[in-house]
């Protein structure tokens, strides 16, 4: 299941693999939601779709802020999607390390849940405990909040990152086409019914 093998790994020992070169995990800087909204550079589709979710964002942005940051670490991949796993029978092969660092576990086992489609809609406690539990780990449902807060830093900071690339002149065609939809994606997983 994906708690355990999410556990095991966490349990692996990454550090020859950095040379003593691990990444921080992000911590959240406010972005200027209206300031991209003002933004000539930025695609009209790409505009109006923030617009509609400013409510969203500048909620999220406000609770992330007064959130209080996890303490505990583990090294591991901080970016396992759908698309990142590569399942051979009942064992996963994680892909694409390109985001690999520390990050809290229970950060991740929270990603996990989103990221990898296990949760689809609001955040569901009970089952976000007990997969807590499965993974090993006992948190209440102030951690997982926090927990959550965590990964909705890493969709603002990814969103944050797409739409200052949209706003450079000297991209190629094809390169704005890529940070158009990965902003739209994200826009459109921080609708209103889900948060």
């Amino acid at each position: 299941n994906w708690a355990y093998e999410l556990m095991r790994l966490h349990g692996l020992d990454f550090s020859s693999a950095f040379k003593g070169k691990i990444p921080r995990a992000e911590i959240y800087q406010p972005v200027d939601w209206q300031g991209f909204i003002a933004a000539t550079l930025l695609p009209l589709t790409v505009k109006q779709i923030l617009r509609a979710r400013l409510p969203v964002l500048e909620r999220l942005q406000k609770e992330i802020m007064q959130s209080p940051h996890q303490e505990d670490w583990v090294v591991s991949h901080r970016d396992l999607t759908l698309e990142n796993i590569l399942w051979q029978g009942t064992k996963p092969q994680w892909l694409d390390w390109e985001w690999a660092g520390y990050i809290n576990p229970l950060t991740e086992c929270m990603a996990c849940l989103f990221n990898g489609g296990i949760i689809d809609r609001k955040l569901e406690m009970p089952f976000a405990v007990a997969f807590m539990q499965a993974y090993g780990m006992t948190c209440n449902a102030s951690e997982c909040h926090q927990a959550f807060y965590a990964v909705m830093t890493n969709w603002l900071n990814w969103l944050g990152g797409a739409l200052t690339r949209l706003t450079q002149e000297e991209l190629s065609a094809a390169e704005k086409a890529h940070w158009e939809k990965q902003a739209f994606i994200t826009l459109q997983l921080l609708d209103k019914e889900r948060f």
